[in-house]
């Protein structure tokens, strides 16, 4: 009787050994992060939301370094990789990876058809990329912006303005949706709209070297400088633009936070949507794609909900324009190290310098 119980345990624990070795392992999602300038806080918090939740991800870069013509080969290599899931960053980028609805209707198979994508910060989604909040195809994300009708009264609720200007780089999307909005909405609103955009060189690239020039140009046309969803001017070069607009005594109103939070960043006054919260609203969206099943066409492209009034109180100061005390009361105030040490600068009427790519 013993040794029948014996074998009986051993048995049992045979074919537990067995069992445990034929589950398969768990392997870690795939995702490709495909990036228009490097990482930023959306990327970082993008990664931290799944290390928080305990969720095992690999992630491979694929950055563009602010170059279109990198991205063929992007698109090249994460179709050979096929990642469980694609982070995309910014309107040139997705666009790129997915083409616009139309080229889906068509049955363009240039592009990335079969493997899930969220986008973020894409100021304008239904412009190309969607017609509905469902997109129907294998794409989902947010836009960073607040309405532009909002944005008006933001800027309004600070300072009473007649004429706002905007400088912009014509050969981006983003841009033109943007100033063509701005036109109609100057012509509801009653206020005169100033538009200069940067002149382009032989290769038909804006010449970074002419943005202080063509901010000159405007400076005394305007109240306020309106600074849009423009990779170029409130992007790559966003220290150029807000600090030549400083020195020339015009107020800066940006929708992105980068132009006013980040370093290089020094527009007046600002309603956006934080990095953070906008790489865990991508996260999120992720996570119901690779966690529970969930389609991509069935996860609503949307802004966020929530927006913060940021105030830049070394910019104000400097321009002796201070808010209202309503507005006082719920802004958001930016004071780096860097730029008090700049406002000094200016007002010691000391040279500034740029560092061109």
């Amino acid at each position: 009787m013993f040794y029948v119980i014996a074998l009986c345990l051993l048995l049992a624990q045979i074919g537990a050994v067995c069992a445990q070795s034929i589950v398969p392992e768990k392997k870690p999602f795939r995702i490709a992060m495909a990036l228009w300038r490097g990482e930023t806080d959306i990327d970082k918090s993008f990664k931290q939301y799944f290390r928080i939740k305990n969720i095992d991800v690999e992630f491979e870069y694929f950055d563009a370094k602010s170059n279109k013509d990198n991205l063929p080969l992007i698109v090249t290599q994460i179709k050979e990789k096929k990642p469980d899931l694609i982070f995309s960053w910014g309107t040139t980028v997705t666009e790129k990876l997915v083409g616009s609805y139309e080229s889906f209707q068509r049955g363009d198979l240039s592009y990335i058809r079969d493997i899930p994508v969220v986008f973020t910060i894409v100021s304008y989604p239904f412009d190309k990329l969607a017609v509905d909040k469902y997109s129907g195809r294998n794409i989902t994300g947010s836009s960073h912006l607040a309405s532009l009708s909002n944005q008006i009264n933001a800027i309004r609720s600070y300072k009473e303005f007649t004429r706002l200007g905007i400088i912009y780089n014509s050969e981006e999307d983003n841009s033109k949706a943007n100033v063509k909005e701005l036109r109609e909405l100057a012509q509801q609103e009653r206020f005169m709209f100033i538009e200069r955009s940067i002149p382009l060189d032989a290769k038909g690239q804006p010449i970074p070297e002419m943005i202080p020039s063509v901010l000159e140009e405007i400076a005394a046309q305007v109240d306020v400088l309106y600074m849009g969803p423009d990779s170029f001017t409130a992007g790559a070069h966003q220290r150029v633009t807000t600090l030549t607009a400083l020195w020339l005594r015009v107020m800066t109103f940006t929708s992105t936070e980068s132009a006013i939070e980040k370093e290089g960043g020094y527009a007046s006054i600002g309603l956006v949507s934080t990095y953070k919260s906008l790489g865990q609203f991508a996260a999120y969206q992720a996570e119901q794609i690779l966690l529970h099943g969930k389609k991509p066409e069935e996860i609503p492209i949307e802004p966020l909900k929530k927006f913060t009034f940021i105030v830049n109180t070394p910019s104000i100061n400097y321009l002796a324009n201070y808010p209202p005390l309503f507005v006082a009361g719920y802004a958001k105030y930016q004071q780096r190290a860097e730029h008090v040490e700049l406002v000094k600068r200016l007002r010691d009427k000391r040279p500034l310098t740029f560092k061109w790519p």
